[in-house]
């Protein structure tokens, strides 16, 4: 998962906490006839604030992070969020497709000293060199629509590519 979301998260919750922590003590004072002073209330407004702006944020990493589809109703829980990103198909299609890019550009570097084992690679290795731009052009197009279509495509040219050239 996004280390980024992990750290927003874990921010979030120790605030929560604090608010948690201030809100039980205003609430004790209520209850024994008293109010809070006005340094302990613009702590809880300032922690809210804070805790406001976090939950913000871990809302954006996840938009930054997946598409809108597989994004939570907006106003859900923080947890949501971070457990939307934890199970994106979309970032596990963008992982898998970043390991086929690796396994090509290592089959793109294979040399071979025997000239007639060179001269077969070469027109797969340039199929193979090919692949390889389209998946990082890939990794850039975030339109989940076609994904599915996508990976498909890249995973039977990949198959045909290396059981029909090695």
């Amino acid at each position: 998962m996004d280390v980024k979301i992990d750290d927003l998260i874990r921010g979030f919750h120790e605030t929560a906490d604090d608010s948690k922590q201030q809100l039980q003590s205003i609430l004790a004072l209520i209850s024994e006839g008293r109010v809070p002073d006005a340094p302990a209330m613009s702590q809880i407004n300032a922690t809210v604030d804070k805790l406001r702006e976090q939950y913000t944020d871990v809302c954006q990493a996840a938009a930054h992070s997946i598409p809108a589809e597989e994004m939570p109703q907006e106003g859900s829980p923080a947890d949501a969020y971070v457990e939307a990103v934890k199970n994106s198909k979309f970032l596990e299609y963008r992982k898998q497709l970043d390991e086929m890019r690796k396994t090509l550009e290592k089959f793109v570097s294979v040399q071979s000293r025997a000239q007639i084992f060179a001269d077969a690679l070469v027109s797969c290795q340039n199929e193979a060199k090919e692949l390889i731009h389209d998946i990082e052009d890939l990794l850039l197009f975030r339109f989940w629509g076609w994904i599915d279509l996508i990976f498909f495509y890249f995973f039977k040219t990949s198959y045909n590519l290396l059981t029909g050239c090695c």
